[in-house]
């Protein structure tokens, strides 16, 4: 069960950290101000 709990996380973790650098840069990046 830990090991399942471990994986997840590991997973888990880059795609939080991807899904935030795209936030991110789209609301740097795109003109105007975000909403």
């Amino acid at each position: 069960m830990f090991k399942f709990v471990f994986k997840r996380i590991l997973m888990v973790i880059p795609t939080f950290i991807a899904i935030t650098l795209i936030t991110f840069a789209l609301v740097h990046f795109i003109p105007g101000d975000p909403v």
